[in-house]
């Protein structure tokens, strides 16, 4: 099966009566579809730069196209919050939002959607990896096409169609690429919520259904009851962070199937598969990639419809023979006292101990040390009530001390009940950071 090139998808639509998207149970057609991407090109003509906060995923991809159609480039911040817009407003002339979407939407039009340029660059993703610190990203739609064709040679063996739910937002790069444009391609309709909570997700779920998801969200399954064979999905993905083997073995309690994890990032998109079962399996690149590892360690990746040069990532890897497996990332490595430091190896040695069921290191400045954020066990919870905060904390640091060099032990230490995550489960270190700072 060749999947339809997405710049070609409003000038050979399929059946006009076929749906593109599901909202609050009634299908939208491809029929409307057009009309609606028709008005927004007419409204928006003489826009040359837009950023858009939509909610609803098919006012997003009504206003994507129909941006494109008005010779716009468009802009996807990461959250519709006053400093992220505020931080990117150099780079659009006008914020669009569903009620504008939906006013501009509707009636018909009287110019016809030719095929669009593949190969200009159209749509600006936020990335901020670890640090917090925003840049944009820009992709083309020959670029999706590319990872499009080359994912569903490995998810068609595992699924057979149906409606797409997802728990992540669709203003990240994971959560438009699959929720939208891969249902686009093949002939899906997604549902236009994105579910905060399960609760709201099942409801919705028949056999032939696909999840999009993250750990965000799969960590978070305790309590459900496995489904009815009716209800069970035929496909559930994840990405944005590692899943956990308790996560993946709980969502094939729940749903029958175990979920299959995405590796990739805003720049390459998506370039592995995994689905574990012991917990140690090796990431699969896929088809059509080459990867390489360099002197220090690092990946680099070759990825022909991105570039024809070798793309160096900061992800520390051990390749074997077309898998390898992740050993983190190499801008976690810190340098303290003239001592390189893995930060990645001190949230592991913590991990080890009965008290500790996760943990996060930072280095902080002035001065420069490390400081820990731990999720207690319950046992680890009875400690900290016993003996109090600095205590516990000068525990953990003499247990970690035969496995860490003195420079990499943490001196401050803060005990959390959760980690502030984002949507998608990935942990960034300014986050971590700031809860260090709530005292100062």
């Amino acid at each position: 099966m060749t999947l339809p090139s997405l710049s070609s998808l409003m000038a050979e639509p399929p059946d006009n009566s076929s749906f593109v998207a599901w909202r609050r149970g009634n299908g939208i057609t491809y029929q409307q579809f057009l009309s609606d991407v028709g008005g927004v090109a007419k409204a928006y003509s003489s826009c040359r730069a837009a950023a858009v906060v939509c909610q609803d995923s098919y006012n997003l991809i009504v206003g994507f196209y129909g941006l494109l159609y008005a010779g716009a480039r468009i802009v996807l911040p990461p959250r519709n919050q006053p400093a992220v817009i505020e931080s990117l407003q150099e780079n659009f002339d006008v914020l669009i939002d569903d009620g504008m979407i939906e006013l501009a939407s509707g009636g018909a039009f009287s110019f016809s959607l030719q095929p669009l340029d593949p190969t200009l660059r159209v749509i600006d993703f936020c990335t901020s990896g670890t640090t917090g610190l925003p840049k944009l990203v820009t992709k083309s739609l020959e670029m999706f096409d590319g990872e499009l064709a080359i994912i569903d040679q490995i998810l068609r063996k595992e699924q057979h169609g149906g409606k797409v739910l997802a728990t992540v937002p669709h203003q990240h790069v994971y959560g438009f690429t699959f929720k939208i444009l891969w249902a686009l391609a093949t002939g899906r309709a997604f549902a236009t919520e994105t579910y905060a909570l399960w609760e709201s997700l099942l409801p919705e779920l028949t056999a032939d259904s696909i999840i999009v998801s993250s750990p965000a969200h799969l960590d978070r399954l305790g309590g459900l009851e496995p489904l009815s064979p009716d209800q069970q999905a035929q496909l559930i993905l994840s990405a944005g962070a590692p899943l956990s083997l308790e996560a993946s073995l709980a969502a094939q309690s729940i749903f029958g199937i175990r979920p299959i994890e995405i590796f990739g990032s805003t720049e390459t998109g998506a370039i592995a598969t995994r689905s574990l079962r012991s917990g140690e399996e090796p990431w699969s690149l896929l088809p059509s990639l080459s990867m390489r590892c360099d002197n220090d360690g690092r990946m680099s990746i070759y990825i022909p419809f991105i570039s024809q040069d070798w793309i160096e990532t900061s992800d520390l890897i051990e390749p074997m023979d077309g898998h390898f497996h992740h050993l983190g990332r190499a801008d976690r490595i810190a340098k303290i006292e003239g001592k390189r430091i893995g930060l990645l190896n001190i949230e592991e040695a913590l991990q080890q101990l009965s008290f500790v069921k996760k943990a996060a290191v930072v280095v902080m400045n002035d001065p420069i040390c490390i400081a820990a954020a731990v999720v207690l066990s319950d046992e680890g919870q009875a400690a900290l009530e016993e003996v109090g905060n600095f205590r516990l904390g000068r525990q953990l640091r003499k247990d970690i001390r035969q496995a860490i060099d003195p420079e990499g032990l943490p001196r401050l230490w803060r005990f959390i009940d959760a980690f502030p995550n984002q949507s998608m489960g990935k942990r960034r270190d300014a986050d971590i950071m700031a809860l260090f700072c709530e005292d100062s």
